[in-house]
Parts: C-alpha cells; structure tokens; sequence
C-alpha cells in the first residue's frame, strides 16, 4: 500500500512554477506512476495584482472628482421680488327697469382695452338687462352651506307694484388666468330673487366661460328688499349683466355713466389689491 501523498515543485522555465504531486494509490501496478505534475500561471494569478489595480483605480477617481468639482462649482438659487398688482374695483348703483326680454343675438361686445394694465369689474346695464317674473319656479340648489330652495308657490305674474331693490351688491373678483391674459368682457347673469330678498338660482345666458364662476359667486351673496305685488312679496327673474374690463391707467379707472332720462345714479370706489 503506497505511502501519503507529497508536493514537491522546481521552475522548469521562467515564468512557470511546476508541481510534483504524488497521491496514494492504493494497490497500483508498478506501471501506474502518481504523480500529476500541475503549471501556475504568475500573469493569471488576479490576487497578485489586486494591489495595484485598487491603488489606480483610487487615484483616477479622486482626479475625476476633482476635475468635477473646479469645472461645475456650486449652484446658486436666486429669488426676485414679488411686487404687488393693484386692481381697482369700481361700483355703479343703477336702478333696475323694467326692460324686454333679452334678444337672441351673437353681437356681444367683449371689450376692447389695452391687454395689460390695471384690471377694473363693473357691473352695467343696457337694453338687455331686465326683469323677468317667477312662474311656477322648483328650486332645490344649496351654496356655500347655505339652503337656497325656495318654499312659496310662485304663480305667474306680469306685473308687479313695487320692483325688489337691491341692498347690498358685492364685487365679483377678477380671475387670474384673465387678468394676466388681459382678456376682458360681459358676463350676463339670469337670477331668481325669492320672497327673503335673497338669490335662490343664477345661471349663465351669455358671456365668456373664464367669468363664469366669478359671476355666478358674487351674484349669488346679492341682498334684495323684495318685490310686491299687492302688497305681498313675491319671486321674480332678473337679469344683471357685469362688465370685467382692464384699463392701462389708474385716473381712468371710473364707472361708466350711462345715458339715462333718471338721475345719475350714485357711484363708489373701492380699492383693493390682489398680490401675486
């Protein structure tokens, strides 16, 4: 039985490193020699060079970084100062008139400012504007949290003694989006005052779709005294068209006059400002 295997290694040439190694063979013929003789590589060994290649890869990299940092330095974040748009909102009391229904034309003046400047909400009235009566109006709308669903029978009316007078208006605000467009126009608003003087229904007739919703919000926190009718109050429509329009300069940002056969309706100013 052969004895425990040995290593035993000598270069045979430069660069190569032979190894002799003899494992037992139990029982073998005296023609079966073992040994199994192995070559090892030096330039293959990847251990042998780790060294090295970390050491290069570190320095390359810490110059790439470098270069990184001289070429790109810090970025620097600036911030430019918000200056306030100031937006005159003007008010016009006019008595409501009786008036014909509001014909069915596409002739609608948009207004015809300047795009930029100082933007200016007035209510207005012309020919189309008037005052239809309630008939047989079913109301169930809520607002704001408020129940704005009207409890009297309406019947239809013609006429009435004494029109609602308006009590308290308010402003409509103008829109952003509008305003930095400098788009401008009128806005015809359709409303049912019921027996409490308050706004039961709005909707749109007329007008473009961007002052819509800023319409509909202001009309809808109007205060009326109602209208009498044999000395009752009774529902009635009324139509109210508010103008949004910009001016370029702040003198000129007065309500429009129109030309009445009543006197001058009495006329006030609010200032306000809308900050960015």
């Amino acid at each position: 039985m052969a004895s425990a295997f040995s290593i035993s290694a000598h270069r045979s040439r430069p660069g190569h490193l032979r190894e002799h190694i003899r494992y037992p063979v139990p029982s073998a013929p005296p023609w079966i020699v073992p040994t199994v003789v192995r070559f090892k590589y030096p330039d293959a060994d990847l251990k042998r060079h780790y060294p090295k290649i970390f050491g290069v890869s570190v320095v390359l990299s810490s110059i790439l970084l470098a270069l990184i940092c001289i070429l790109f330095p810090a970025f620097e974040f600036r911030s430019y100062p918000s200056y306030a748009t100031p937006v005159i909102i003007s008010l016009e009391d006019i008595p409501e008139t009786y008036q014909a229904p509001m014909p069915e034309s596409e002739d609608m003046i948009l207004g015809a400012g300047e795009p930029d400047g100082v933007a200016v909400v007035d209510t207005v009235e012309d020919e189309a504007s008037g005052i239809d009566f309630l008939a047989n109006l079913q109301i169930d709308d809520t607002l704001g949290g408020m129940d704005r669903s009207l409890d009297e029978e309406a019947v239809e009316f013609w006429a009435v003694s004494k029109e609602p007078v308006l009590v308290r208006e308010v402003l409509p605000v103008y829109p952003r989006d509008a305003h930095e467009l400098g788009l401008e126009g009128v806005v015809f608003v359709k409303f049912a005052v019921g027996t409490d003087g308050r706004v039961k229904e709005a909707s749109i007739q007329k007008g473009p779709g961007i002052f819509h919703a800023s319409a509909l919000e202001a009309v809808y926190r109007f205060a009326f005294r109602p209208a009498l009718q044999n000395d009752k109050p009774v529902a009635v429509w009324m139509t109210r068209p508010i103008r949004f329009r910009i001016v370029d300069n702040l003198l000129e940002a007065r309500p429009v006059q129109p030309v009445r056969k009543v006197p001058a309706p009495v006329s006030r100013q609010v200032n306000s400002y809308d900050r960015d």
